[in-house]
């Protein structure tokens, strides 16, 4: 069996005591000799307003964005303390910015091209309306580029 790069994706399950993603992806890499490679992704999209707000400030009742600035320091102290937990496990977490879509894809891409035969995606469904799109995008661009990239995706 070829050795499979499993890439965690960390949306909002920002931990590992739970997290079955992270756990099974580890359980496949000690059985065939493969890599882990957590990756959070800064999403632009998430800094602005949700499409409701933009609707709401558009007819002038106002809008909120989808990340404050208390949200947004909570985010900055949760990936530190992950960042902190992984290092613990001699491994690390690679923070990447832009649209899910393109930079999940991109790392595949980049594994493959550093001598993974097969990537393996693993993360945690998201329940928003927005987040759902993006995975389902997500998914129909993976299933895309045929056998060698797969995707797990995880209730919970």
């Amino acid at each position: 069996m070829a050795p499979t790069a499993q890439i965690v994706w960390f949306r909002r399950d920002l931990r590992l005591h739970d997290h079955h993603a992270l756990t099974d992806a580890c359980h496949a890499a000690c059985a065939d000799g493969g890599v882990v490679v957590p990756v959070y992704v800064v999403d632009p999209a998430e800094l602005e307003h949700t499409k409701a707000s933009q609707l709401a400030a558009a007819t002038g009742s106002g809008g909120l964005p989808r990340v404050g600035p208390f949200r947004a320091a909570f985010l900055i102290e949760c990936l530190d303390s992950l960042r902190g937990q992984l290092q613990r496990m001699s491994s690390r977490l690679l923070i990447r910015r832009g649209d899910p879509r393109t930079v999940l894809l991109d790392l595949a891409h980049e594994l493959k091209r550093h001598g993974s035969p097969a990537v393996q995606l693993r993360f945690h469904h998201e329940i928003g309306t927005e987040e759902a799109a993006t995975t389902a995008e997500l998914l129909d661009s993976l299933s895309a580029q045929g056998d060698w990239l797969s995707a797990q995706g995880y209730l919970g």
